[in-house]
């Protein structure tokens, strides 16, 4: 971000940029956007976007960090709120997902500079301290062996299960087999939650 927004509208504006690239990632994808049609959806001149944004690259990069926080923050609100079991895990980190389904499509696949992005960097860490979280909440009495390695292990396949649950599903799979059938793998895996 070139500039940060100081004082109300200038913040209306970035927001409103911000969303506007959200949806067109979510709708068109990276390759058919430009700065132009970023400005023309959120409603503001061209020169609005690059008083706070270099390029389209930087704003996606801000989305980017944006989906991650409010995914992490749904992982979060979802998880530690309440009683923690395994199909409670498996459809609060499918659903996060699957609400942006279009966008995590469009940035998982179609931003080729996605994984040198600091919020990208940072994801795996925010994870492992929530899934530690959920770990001393949920495993305390039966331990694994390896406490770290396996909420690692566990935390990168749920994310990719989820992932290809909804990216790339089996056909005719339903959402609720996919909560159903993960919930048991994390059972059998980790022991009744």
């Amino acid at each position: 971000m070139k500039k940060r927004p100081g004082q109300g509208r200038s913040r209306a504006t970035v927001e409103a940029v911000l969303e506007a690239t959200a949806q067109l990632l979510a709708e068109t994808g990276y390759g058919a956007l430009t700065t132009n049609h970023i400005a023309e959806r959120a409603g503001v001149s061209i020169g609005s976007v690059y008083q706070y944004f270099p390029g389209k690259e930087a704003v996606v990069a801000q989305v980017v960090e944006r989906v991650v926080d409010d995914v992490l923050a749904d992982f979060s609100t979802g998880l530690l709120a309440g009683p923690t079991d395994n199909r409670r895990i498996a459809a609060v980190v499918y659903d996060a997902i699957d609400r942006r389904a279009a966008l995590v499509r469009a940035l998982t696949y179609e931003i080729p500079f996605l994984r040198d992005l600091p919020a990208i960097a940072n994801l795996r860490g925010r994870l492992l301290l929530l899934a530690s979280q959920i770990y001393m909440r949920t495993l305390a009495e039966k331990p694994f062996t390896h406490p770290h390695v396996a909420s690692f292990i566990l935390t990168a396949m749920v994310r990719s299960a989820v992932l290809d649950s909804i990216l790339n599903p089996l056909p005719g799979m339903t959402r609720e087999q996919a909560i159903d059938t993960l919930a048991e793998i994390i059972a059998r895996i980790a022991g009744p939650g």
